[in-house]
């Protein structure tokens, strides 16, 4: 008996065996591409239609509870708002634009959207993005590119982006650049490397800037032939300068010379070689004294600052005749001063500049006692003995004569705030003398 089903089954044909519902097998056709694309994008408006009352009830709750600014509330909605579905992402950018005029909370809630996009997913929302990044409020567009900067979405977020660097919006372009960096730096370094040739002061600008922030591969190579080029370069010096501290292996004997040559120049300004001086001791400590050539011949037309600069300059480098001459002087100012605080304040600047911290220091501390009655001043002069301790290595020092300042909170973020303390405020016990 079961061979004769089998004999029976075999004399079937295909078509008889297959489902009655199966269409696409009966005629032998597949869908096209187009066709799923269709059916992909029907799927996905019936979801966001679907979500669309979900999303806009969570928007509800997130601008009822900004004004009260409950953290563990915020923070509950913003889990929320990113456990959405990847089918939320254009109903969230259609909310995203805070608007050109905004207040505190409408930016507020654009940032916790933002934050929500950036953990769901960007793929397939690059269109929606690209728009908002051209025509939206600066607040829009600058969220917008940032967005962009994270898709998954890398051949259409970066066409994209490329096109915006054609032509930025206004206030967008070192924000393109930066973004294009992020997306993808080796495949992008030199599409923002060759605006460096370009006529457009702004794009060379926003792409020194975007080159020495990220360093992408290839960003030395870029910078480095711009040095070749003083005209081009000096409007740049500060970013170039930057690059080189960031990345003191990129730097080498040619970088030294050519900025030393920059100094040379006749018409160079003199922001532009105090910028210079103040780098060129920490990034070329191997200067041989050949390199300083054009700045002892620079040190008798030069004005009374820039001199000062050359000495303080060639001391740093090991020119022992050049530090005697800079102490000297500032001894002999010392002694001519009626204001013997404010000639304290002179010398620690001058010692500092030579990296004699501890010296420096003290003419502070001796500045700040000299002051006797509280001013703008005084605390100066102490900030500055705390600074010249965090630069000695001696943070104990620094936090002890800041606690002895009885500093506002006003003055006390503004030493956060700076650079030079950096070191101390992340300190988790020093530190805590500018909570």
């Amino acid at each position: 008996m079961p061979a004769l089903v089998f004999l029976l089954l075999c004399s079937l044909s295909p078509s008889a065996l297959a489902p009655k519902h199966a269409s696409v097998q009966e005629s032998g056709e597949r869908p096209s591409l187009q066709e799923l694309r269709r059916q992909l994008e029907e799927r996905r408006e019936r979801a966001r239609a679907e979500l669309e009352p979900k999303v806009n009830a969570l928007l509800s709750e997130l601008r009822a509870a900004l004004p009260s600014g409950d953290p563990e509330r915020l923070d509950s909605l913003q889990k929320k708002l990113s456990a959405l579905p990847g089918e939320a992402a254009p109903l969230l950018i259609a909310a995203l634009d805070p608007g050109e005029s905004t207040t505190p909370l409408e930016t507020r809630l654009a940032s916790m959207i933002h934050l929500g996009l950036s953990e769901i997913g960007l793929r397939a929302v690059t269109p929606e993005l690209s728009e908002l990044a051209r025509s939206g409020s600066s607040q829009g567009r600058a969220l917008a590119i940032s967005l962009l900067a994270q898709s998954t979405d890398l051949l259409d977020a970066g066409a994209s982006l490329r096109s915006l660097w054609t032509a930025p919006p206004e206030g967008t372009g070192l924000l393109v650049a930066n973004a294009l960096l992020d997306l993808d730096g080796a495949k992008h370094a030199p599409v923002i490397a060759a605006a460096l040739n370009e006529d457009s002061p702004d794009k060379i600008r926003w792409a020194v800037e975007a080159l020495v922030t990220k360093s992408p591969p290839g960003a030395e190579a870029a910078l480095s032939s711009l040095l070749n080029h003083p005209d081009n370069a000096l409007p740049h010096i500060e970013g170039l300068l930057q690059f080189y501290r960031e990345n003191s292996s990129a730097f080498g004997d040619g970088h030294a010379t050519r900025f030393v040559e920059l100094i040379s120049i006749g018409s160079t300004p003199l922001e532009h070689d105090v910028s210079i001086l103040h780098a060129l001791p920490d990034l070329g400590r191997s200067l041989r004294s050949a390199w300083l050539d054009p700045l002892r011949d620079k040190e008798e037309a030069s004005s009374e600052r820039l001199l000062e600069l050359i000495r303080i300059c060639l001391a740093r480098c090991g020119d022992r005749t050049a530090r005697r001459n800079v102490l000297r002087d500032s001894e002999a100012w010392i002694s001519g001063s009626k204001n013997s605080a404010e000639a304290r304040m002179e010398r620690g600047r001058i010692l500092m500049a030579l990296g004699d911290y501890t010296r420096a220091a003290t003419d502070y501390e001796k500045a700040y006692e000299l002051y006797k009655y509280p001013s703008t001043r005084r605390w100066q002069a102490g900030i500055n003995e705390a600074r010249a301790h965090i630069f000695g290595g001696h943070l104990r020092k620094a936090s002890t004569v800041l606690k002895g300042l009885n500093l506002t909170p006003i003055v006390k973020r503004e030493v956060i705030l700076d650079p030079d303390f950096a070191e101390l405020v992340e300190h988790p016990t020093y530190g805590r003398v500018l909570e």
